[in-house]
């Protein structure tokens, strides 16, 4: 994902592989979005406002098969903000 250009308006499809805030950080700051498989631990996830995203409560409180969270991912390192919702 780094190797490549991206532009607003873009959607990037990534296989687990690239679930890395370092392989993401370039498609979010070219403002394109992204679809990336992952396993349910493989990415540490913020709510909008910054706060913890408990997966399995999301799930639970879910009324429908199917639905849509944002959120954000934290990259770990101190003074990076979180990826935008």
């Amino acid at each position: 994902l780094r190797r490549l250009t991206y532009a607003p308006g873009d959607i990037v499809l990534a296989d687990r592989y690239y679930a890395r805030p370092r392989d993401l950080r370039p498609v979010i700051d070219a403002g394109a979005d992204f679809i990336v498989r992952t396993g349910w631990n493989s990415l540490r996830l913020l709510q909008t406002n910054g706060e913890p995203f408990d997966l399995f409560a999301a799930l639970a409180a879910q009324q429908e098969q199917e639905g849509e969270v944002q959120v954000r991912v934290h990259e770990g390192m101190t003074g990076t903000p979180p990826t935008p919702p």
